[in-house]
């Protein structure tokens, strides 16, 4: 996981703004370690940072959605709007075509499992059909309210 970390640090050195597609995936992949290592200030610094580059692309704002919905799962925060996001998720690749890898599968799946906890299966049903309308200018402002950007 560090020899990763460092050669995803490394590669931002040699990206400038224009690499949008880059920047989303290095900045995305950071936090997503960052998480694993339950350091959670950083997952959220790159998150910050992410937000920026993650607009243009379907495959990288899916990415980076399930990576903010990982982290409020595992900060227990604000799950219903973890839950929505996980939604939107499932909306955004179904009206998309575009499906994710098979680690993303995985651990929203995991992460799923988790947030479920939390919530009557009534509950559960009524929160997940408010973020499957949810289009990706409703998420991306969401994200900004969650991140305060």
């Amino acid at each position: 996981m560090e020899e990763a970390k460092s050669l995803l640090l490394q590669a931002l050195s040699y990206l400038k703004e224009e690499d949008d597609i880059f920047l989303a995936m290095a900045k995305t992949d950071l936090a997503e370690i960052a998480l694993m290592q339950r350091d959670n200030q950083n997952a959220r610094n790159w998150l910050e940072q992410a937000y920026g580059s993650v607009h243009q692309q379907i495959r990288r704002l899916l990415v980076y959605l399930c990576t903010l919905a990982g982290y409020l799962v595992l900060l227990n925060q604000n799950m219903p709007l973890a839950v929505h996001f996980y939604a939107a998720i499932d909306a955004l690749q179904e009206r998309s075509g575009v499906q994710l890898n098979s680690f993303y599968q995985r651990v929203n799946r995991e992460r799923m499992l988790m947030a479920h906890e939390n919530f009557s299966e009534q509950e559960w049903r009524e929160i997940w059909q408010t973020g499957r309308g949810w289009d990706r200018e409703v998420a991306l402002r969401q994200v900004g309210s969650v991140l305060n950007l």
